[in-house]
């Protein structure tokens, strides 16, 4: 036996139910609501990066916990995001751009603390 050269995620861990094509959508949609330009300038360096949103889409958003397959964490986010918005729309004091910012951006360490290597999900 020898240790796979390649190998698919999918073939280890679980995927999600939704479409990466439907979470990046929400996302983006998500990063466009936020209307601070300041905000937004700090969304898109982070989001940006091709290669750090492919692993951000990727990623599961825990080990064992909520949101624990393939496609979790971006899915995970984005469901803090709409929940942060909505309340933010109830109170007049909360500054709704601050906070959806917050949400977007509350779990990118994931992508460093959960990796996959040699088919095996890690936590460093």
């Amino acid at each position: 036996m020898r240790p796979a050269q390649r190998w698919d995620a999918e073939d280890l861990i679980a995927r999600g139910v939704r479409s990466c094509e439907e979470l990046t959508s929400e996302f983006k949609a998500l990063v466009n609501g936020v209307s601070d330009p300041e905000l937004r300038k700090v969304l898109r360096a982070v989001f940006t990066d091709r290669s750090f949103f492919e692993r951000f889409a990727e990623c599961p958003g825990s080990q064992a916990y909520h949101h624990a397959y393939l496609g979790g964490l971006i899915e995970h986010t984005n469901a803090v995001a709409a929940l942060c918005r909505s309340l933010a729309d109830q109170y007049a004091n909360v500054d709704r751009d601050l906070l959806v910012t917050a949400a977007l951006l509350h779990d990118i360490g994931k992508c460093e603390e959960l990796v996959l290597r040699h088919g095996h999900r890690v936590h460093r």
